[in-house]
């Protein structure tokens, strides 16, 4: 079993390494059994589409992701498309820490800074670790790098809650402040602030 493991890391390592070198994204969608109309990572596992966004005329995709094996380590990958039939694989938008590995959530645009943590505008990205805990991340250049929000760096483990968090829309409250929901069993619960 082990063994059979690290032959199929060291071929996806092998695939991957050769398409980034010598494989366009054109070249992938040839294999056979790839889905035509449906982004899929050239190598790795994918699972749920997370933050889906449209920003600055191009539409970001976010996913789970592990890069190397089945059912691995959780990191968020990242596509966009101008026209949600062609897409273009971009690198990990988001890498397990020290609190464990990047599950579920979603991803806005705040277009007025209203987090302020990107000036000018720019992707905000609420996302769930596997242990339940929820972070932030953010990005100043139309998503093509992201940081992990070192202000808070995670919040408060609720067990009751969804592991997904979620946010309604893409404009905050007209007061001025965003609003964290966490969902019970049964009911929305507006978190305290």
């Amino acid at each position: 079993m082990k063994n059979a493991m690290v032959k199929r890391v060291i071929l996806c390592l092998i695939i991957f390494l050769s398409a980034s070198v010598g494989m366009t994204q054109q070249d992938v969608y040839r294999e056979p059994y790839r889905p035509q109309f449906h982004f899929s990572p050239i190598c790795g596992w994918m699972n749920d589409p997370n933050g889906m966004v449209y920003y600055n005329g191009e539409y970001h995709l976010f996913y789970q992701y592990s890069p190397l094996v089945s059912r691995g380590a959780m990191h968020w990958g990242h596509a966009l498309s101008r026209d949600l039939v062609h897409w273009q694989p971009l690198p990990i938008a988001l890498y397990p820490d020290d609190i464990g590995p990047i599950w579920s959530g979603s991803a806005v645009v705040d277009a007025n800074n209203t987090s302020g943590l990107v000036p000018g505008g720019g992707l905000v990205a609420i996302f769930s670790y596997e242990n339940q805990s929820q972070g932030i991340a953010y990005s100043r250049n139309d998503g093509r790098t992201w940081t992990k929000y070192a202000g808070i760096r995670s919040f408060r483990r609720w067990r009751e809650i969804s592991a997904t968090p979620r946010s309604s829309g893409t404009t905050p409250p007209a007061y001025g402040r965003w609003c964290w929901r966490r969902v019970t069993r049964y009911s929305f619960t507006p978190h305290p602030t």
